[in-house]
């Protein structure tokens, strides 16, 4: 069986013969993506606190000040590509070029075409 024909099998019919994964540092965990399995990656969108320094030189900052800029990602573009939008993980797993925003969680997935890892790409959320 060539490459090519067991790339097309569904994920059950896989086996995994080596994983390797890498430590995260808490510091780069929002500016990478994870391989979450064969094909899928994923982050987690995490809004920050705004910090600002006053007059005085006092630093200050405004918690929660974004908690709803993550309410839905609307539309994906990948290396200038637009990406289709799927309900669930089940439909990302059989769609190239998609991705799933799950609202509870508020992590992102992609599918990226022909098994591709996202080396370099340059990827564009709009929320």
């Amino acid at each position: 069986m060539s490459f090519d024909t067991y790339k097309n099998l569904p994920v059950s019919k896989k086996i995994v013969l080596l994983e390797i994964d890498l430590p995260i540092k808490e510091s780069q965990a929002n500016d990478i993506l994870i391989n979450y399995e064969a094909g899928l990656w994923y982050n987690k969108l995490t809004p920050g606190a705004v910090y600002v320094t006053g007059s005085d030189g006092q630093i200050g900052y405004y918690e929660n000040q974004n908690e709803d800029d993550y309410k839905d990602v609307t539309a994906v573009k990948v290396d200038g590509i637009d990406y289709v939008k799927v309900l669930s993980l089940a439909e990302l797993r059989v769609q190239q070029e998609s991705f799933y925003y799950d609202k509870d969680t508020t992590e992102l997935y992609f599918h990226f075409a022909d098994w591709r890892q996202p080396l370099d790409s340059n990827i564009i959320i709009n929320i």
